[in-house]
């Protein structure tokens, strides 16, 4: 492995008061990809890492910029979506803690295929493609985690790719709800921090062809709408029109 100087002082200036030094030996945060590595290779990504705070609202990364990094989310609440013409967008997935950015890079395209943006006060480890692909030719054991969370990724772009072009409007938003509210987010609903464009971004469809489901939704009972929280009351009844709607 060679060592990639990657150091703060190539992180703007105005950056430079919301990165931390967590050392990643010792990392809570770890994933089961990391936690393959042996001691001298987490000293060796704790040495070459860069960790940054985003403020809510702010991209951690942009459709079509170069991905040189992949990053890996300690904390915090990340929107993953496409951009279109005409300012349309397409919301593919939530990131929160122990996900990760810019894995597809690493072998395809060297430009990120999609816009990252914080929901919430968010870090992340921004570590060089050079160093990950450097641990995947020596270590099988981290080569196979990645992979698994390759998978998981392609698992989950073509249920969405499915919903999005098979299903009705209300399929789309049952579909929406159910993932927005399942048990992986039950500690930080992202109901909260999300206004009701980015749920229709979610589901695929307009902001008024949104409102107009959820309202219907509500008003047979299988979700419960106060201000900008979403609850679901009846999952049995949203999973049936998720799966023949």
């Amino acid at each position: 492995m060679h060592p990639t100087n990657i150091t703060p002082k190539y992180v703007s200036l105005c950056m430079q008061d919301f990165i931390n030094t967590k050392n990643c030996i010792n990392c809570e945060h770890k994933s089961a990809c990391f936690n393959t590595l042996l001691q001298e290779e987490l000293q060796f990504i704790n040495e070459n890492k860069i960790q940054i705070q985003f403020f809510p609202g702010e991209n951690l990364c942009k459709q079509g910029a170069f991905a040189t990094y992949v990053m890996f989310v300690t904390s915090g609440m990340v929107k993953l979506y496409v951009e279109g013409g005409g300012q349309k967008q397409l919301a593919v997935k939530l990131l929160k803690q122990g996900d990760y950015i810019g894995l597809s890079s690493l072998w395809g395209s060297k430009l990120y295929q999609y816009t990252a943006q914080a929901l919430k006060a968010t870090e992340v480890c921004m570590i060089e493609q050079a160093d990950i692909k450097s641990l995947l030719e020596r270590n099988i054991s981290f080569s196979n985690e990645l992979l698994k969370a390759v998978s998981a990724d392609e698992s989950q772009l073509f249920t969405k790719l499915r919903t999005s072009s098979l299903k009705q409007t209300s399929g789309k938003m049952a579909s929406t709800l159910l993932y927005l509210g399942q048990d992986n987010f039950a500690d930080d609903s992202p109901f909260q921090y999300l206004n009701r464009k980015d749920i229709a971004d979610f589901a695929g469809i307009s902001i008024e062809g949104g409102i107009k489901i959820l309202k219907e939704f509500e008003a047979e009972k299988l979700i419960k709408i106060s201000k900008k929280s979403i609850e679901i009351v009846d999952k049995e009844r949203l999973a049936q029109i998720e799966r023949y709607g």
